[in-house]
C-alpha cells in the first residue's frame, strides 16, 4: 500500500490522481490504446475525462463504470465509478480516426478526485490511413514490361512467347534488357 502525505497534526494531505498512459502510437484504422490507468492514493477518484482530436474514443462499461458526461464513441466522455471500475473501462479504450484523416491526433486523459486535485496526460497518435489508389487508364497500344508471376515459355534470339495462367497471351520483343509486351485484349 502506498503511503499518504501527512501534516504535522496527522491530517492526511490530499494527493492528486496519477495517470499512466503509453508513449506515442500509430493508427491505421481503429486502435486499441493499451496501458491506460489511473491511481489515487487517497481513494477519492471522482472522474476521468477522455477526449480525442481527429476522431472518437470508446470504452467498455462492462466493469461497472458509468458515463457521467458526453457519450461513448464520440470525441469526449467522462467516466465515473470506483477506481477499479474506471480502470476496468480504461483498459478497453479505443481510438477511431476520422474517416480519410491522415496526420497527428491526440487522446487526452484528465483525472480528478473529490478535492479537485487533478492530473492530465496526452497520448500522441499518428494517423496513417492507407488508401488503395484506383487504377488509371493508360494507352493500351503502349508496350509494357514483363513482370510478376508471368513466365517465359521459351526464348528465341530476340523473340519469345509469353504465357500467363496456362494460356498463350502474346509474343514479346527483347529490347535493351527488358521484355516488351504489346497490350492487347
Amino acid at each position: 500500500m502506498e503511503s499518504q502525505p501527512l501534516l504535522a497534526d496527522g491530517t492526511v494531505v490530499n494527493s492528486a490522481p496519477v495517470n499512466t498512459v503509453p508513449g506515442p502510437l500509430a493508427a491505421n484504422g481503429s486502435l486499441a490504446v493499451a496501458g491506460v490507468s489511473v491511481a489515487d492514493v487517497n481513494g477519492n477518484l471522482a472522474s476521468v475525462q477522455i477526449t480525442a482530436t481527429q476522431g472518437t474514443v470508446s470504452a467498455s462499461l462492462s466493469g461497472g463504470a458509468t458515463i457521467l458526461a458526453g457519450a461513448n464513441a464520440t470525441a469526449t466522455f467522462t467516466l465515473g465509478g470506483t477506481q477499479a471500475q474506471i480502470n476496468s473501462a480504461l483498459r478497453t479504450i479505443g481510438y477511431t480516426p476520422t474517416s480519410g484523416y491522415n496526420g497527428p491526433a491526440t487522446v487526452t486523459m484528465f483525472s480528478k478526485d473529490s478535492s479537485d486535485a487533478n492530473d492530465s496526460d496526452t497520448i500522441a497518435i499518428t494517423v496513417i490511413t492507407s488508401t488503395n489508389t484506383p487504377p488509371v487508364a493508360t494507352n493500351d497500344s503502349a508496350p509494357r514490361i514483363l513482370q510478376g508471376r508471368d513466365r517465359l515459355r521459351h526464348q528465341q534470339r530476340y523473340r519469345c512467347r509469353w504465357e500467363c495462367s496456362h494460356h498463350h497471351c502474346g509474343d514479346a520483343d527483347f529490347r535493351q534488357g527488358r521484355f516488351l509486351l504489346p497490350m492487347t485484349t
